[in-house]
């Protein structure tokens, strides 16, 4: 005597194929990316220090910056409003 097909088994091939055919495409975007990268620009994997970031702005920034202008974010305003 056979068994009659389990229908929760072909679902489950289903979302497994699925899920490999997904992680092939993350790779393949991944892979993709690595080698469309520029050649020769460093990459890091970690954020700049602040001191690093501030020595970067002072080397690049001559001129202060604009102070004159409002501010709209609504962040560090007092009752007044100014």
């Amino acid at each position: 005597m056979s068994k009659p097909p389990n229908p929760s088994a072909s679902l489950e091939r289903e979302v497994i194929l699925a899920v490999v055919i997904l992680y092939l495409g993350i790779c393949a975007v991944m892979l993709g990316l690595h080698f469309l990268a520029p050649a020769g620009r460093a990459t890091s994997s970690t954020s700049p220090s602040a001191n690093a970031i501030a020595a970067n702005m002072t080397a690049t920034n001559t001129t202060a910056p604009n102070t004159t202008a409002p501010n709209t974010t609504g962040a560090n305003m007092t009752a007044s409003g100014r």
